[in-house]
Order: C-alpha cells, then structure tokens, then sequence
C-alpha cells in the first residue's frame, strides 16, 4: 500500500511544477503584454490582444491544474486534453514531445498524489503567479495605460515601394523581394528594410548593426520606416543573409517582421507601387474609398493567417507572406500533389532557386488545377511550389505549427491595394489604386 507521505510528496510536486510555470508564464505577460502599449483605440481590442497572444498559454495550464485540484480522480484526463492539443497544433515531434510530455507527467503526479491541506494548493496555483503578474506588470501597466502617449495621427503619407530584382535561371524577376525606406537614429547612411510579413518578428544582421555607430538613446530600433516615426522597436540580431543589389549605394539593414505593425495598419498600393504605413492605434481615414473589400484575417503564431478559396473550397489557413514576393502559393508536398495533380520528379515541373535566410531553398512548381482567390483577387491555375531541397524551414509537412501554406504578393501585384489591420483582424483589398481626399 502506497504510503499517504509519498502520496502528499507528489501532489505538492505536481502543485509546485504548475505554480512554477505559472509564474514563468505570468512573468511573461508582465513584460509584454504592456511592452508597447495598449494603442488600439477600443479597449476591448487591447484585453482581447492581451488574452490570445500572452494569457492563453498560461489558461491552457491553470484550467487543468484547478480540476486536478479539485477532482483528483479525473486529474490525469484533465491534462491529458491539452496535451492532444498540442499534437494536433505541433507538427515536428519534438515540439509535440516538450509540451505534451511535460503535462502528462504533472496530470499523472496529480492523480496519483494528494496535495494537502488543499486550501493551501489553491493558494499556490493562483496567489503567487497574480503576484508576480501584478508585481512584474505594475509599472509597464501604469505607463502603458496611465501614461499613454498621444495617438499618432493617421494621415497616409505615401512611401515608394523598393523592389529588389532577382536573376533566375529563365529570366529576371524584377519584384523579388520589396525593401522599405528606412532612417535610424544616429545612422546617416540611405538604408532599407526587407519587408516580411512572413517574419514574426523584426532582425537586424548582426554584422551590420556592429559596423554602425548609433547615438539614439533608446532600448531598440528608434528613427523612422517608410517616413512613419517609431521609437524602442523590439528586435533580434541575426547573420547576414545574401547580398542583393542595392541602388545608390543603401545599407540592408535587416528585415521588418510582423510584430511591427501588430498596432500599426499597414497599406500596400501594389497599381502605383507605394505604400504607407499609419500612427499605432490609429484606424483608417474616414474618407478612403468604401469599395474596399475585407476579407477575414486571424494571427497566430506571429503570422497573418487570411481567408482564400483554392480550386472553389474555402481555406483559412493560409499565410500572407511578403517576404516571398514572387511566389502565387507555397504548400507542402501532400497538398501539392493534390492542387497539382503531378509528382515532384515529373518532367515538365518547373525549378526555382531562391534565396532564404542564408542559405539556397530548390522549389519544384506546377500549374495548379483551378484558381486561386484571396477575396476578389484571383489567379487562374497559378503555379504552386513545394520545397525540394529539404530545408527544414521550408518543409511544410514537417513544421511546427498548423499552416496548409502561403502566398506571396504574386495575386495583387499591379491591380490590387491591400490593407493589413491585425489589430482590426481585417484584410482589405481595393481592386485599382487607393485614392481619396485628406483634410
């Protein structure tokens, strides 16, 4: 018979494990759920932003660990349906395996274990990770909220879009990757931007920041991007990637990810090749032109996930990158085979070596059987391309989230003006050139 000491060591073990990661997860939301500030306009935005991109991870944990407390016996079922999820929203085993595993063996010290006395159980799962939240978030709360800037102003002030060409084996792709204008503080130097909204997050390549000699006083990227002021941008450094040519001798500084306009609506006007990015917090001009059309958008995971319908089916899966410029649709092999209706080592396939991130991706492309349509922008048997030189990050069979693949700007391309609201959860497209009267 197994002693009630080892009993109650267990259960204070399983108790002890959830309060720690709480806390870690608590710590987290206390230093970037205010990072930026709360800048959107209508505060239920601000705490549903809050909620699905810094507290639902630690819910997913709380839940299972107050039904374990409370009914031991369905202790190990309890964690056991988070972790299920987490198979079906991982897809590489070993991102499958650190979460999953991890909540089976706390559901299992739970069920098994006996926490006692158990009012103090339930003072561990919820006192200490609220007061670390409440300790942690006190200030950058107050600043964000209490001391919350001006909103800036949302007139569009227009930016050239920069296209970067890229030789080919079969011609020269002269809208390979699209660079914004960008002025750092304390940098002279004309310098640029890649815009990839297939980035999660801004970089900066390592080798170029150490060469720079910057003055501003701020604790990120502070200066300007396509002439809209930004000040402490959150960024990583990362090895250069490949050299691509720059006129007038500008500097590559690195790439603007997706976490720059997670308050800030961007607006690409693919006909007159400009585009303009708006205040954090500010909403659309009341004079744009009502044509525009929105299409759902959702984020997850740091990426744009828009509405599309392939071959006549609706799919929500599908990320908007424009980091792959050039590319109509990027799927999986499986998927790929199905739109395509060919093998990978069928003849009449076509190659494309590209770039990505350092290294040299081989896509394999086909005409898909059908069109490809992101609202009322639509392709006819556009080609799609699966990975073919087995890059992991490339491998969308294989990645770690759940995504059937992405399309580049290839579908708006001279004729559409796209909108980008993630705060707003809207994708907007004007079918011409976005034009109207500003006061």
């Amino acid at each position: 018979m197994v002693s009630h000491r080892l009993r109650l060591v267990a259960g204070w073990m399983a108790v002890t494990l959830s309060s720690a990661v709480l806390s870690l997860l608590a710590l987290r939301v206390a230093a970037e759920a205010f990072d930026e500030g709360w800048y959107d306009r209508y505060l239920w935005r601000n705490v549903l932003l809050t909620f699905e991109l810094y507290l639902s991870p630690a819910l997913a944990l709380l839940l299972p660990t107050l039904v374990a407390i409370r009914w031991r016996r369905i202790a190990l079922l309890a964690f056991l349906l988070p972790a299920i999820a987490a198979c079906f929203i991982f897809h590489a085993g070993r991102d499958r395996a650190i979460v999953a595993v991890p909540l089976i063996c706390v559901g299992a010290l739970f069920q098994f274990g006996r926490p006692e006395p158990r009012r103090w159980a339930w003072r561990a799962t919820l006192a200490l990770p609220a007061a670390v939240a409440l300790i942690a978030g006190a200030r950058p709360a107050y600043r964000s909220i209490a001391q919350r800037p001006h909103p800036e102003d949302n007139r569009v002030s227009w930016s050239k879009m920069i296209w970067v060409p890229w030789k080919l084996e079969d011609r020269v792709e002269e809208h390979a990757a699209m660079m914004v204008s960008v002025k750092l503080d304390g940098v002279d130097a004309p310098a640029v931007m890649q815009l990839d909204l297939g980035t999660p997050g801004t970089v900066v390549y390592r080798q170029v920041w150490t060469r720079l000699i910057l003055t501003a006083q701020c604790s990120g990227l502070c200066g300007t991007a396509a002439g809209r002021p930004f000040r402490d941008e959150p960024f990583g450094l990362i090895g250069n990637t490949s050299e691509v040519g720059l006129p007038d001798g500008q500097i590559e500084l690195g790439t603007l990810g997706c976490s720059f306009f997670e308050h800030r609506i961007l607006i690409l006007d693919f006909v007159k090749e400009r585009l303009a990015i708006l205040g954090k917090g500010e909403d659309l001009p009341a004079t744009i032109s009502p044509a525009i059309n929105y299409v759902p958008l959702s984020y997850r995971y740091g990426h744009i996930f828009v509405e599309a319908t392939v071959q006549g089916h609706e799919e929500s899966n599908l990320i908007f990158d424009t980091g792959s410029s050039m590319i109509p649709l990027f799927t999986g092999h499986k998927w790929w085979r199905e739109l395509t209706e060919r093998r990978p080592d069928d003849p009449r396939n076509s190659t494309l070596r590209i770039p990505s991130w350092d290294q040299q991706a081989v896509l394999t492309g086909a005409p898909m059987k059908g069109a490809l349509c992101i609202g009322s922008a639509c392709l006819d048997n556009p080609v799609v391309y699966c990975e073919g030189s087995h890059l992991p990050n490339m491998d969308l069979d294989r990645y770690s989230f759940l995504f059937s693949g992405l399309f580049g700007n290839v579908p708006f391309d001279h004729r559409f003006t796209v909108i980008v609201d993630i705060s707003g959860r809207r994708f907007g497209l004007l079918n011409g050139s976005l034009d109207f009267a500003q006061s």
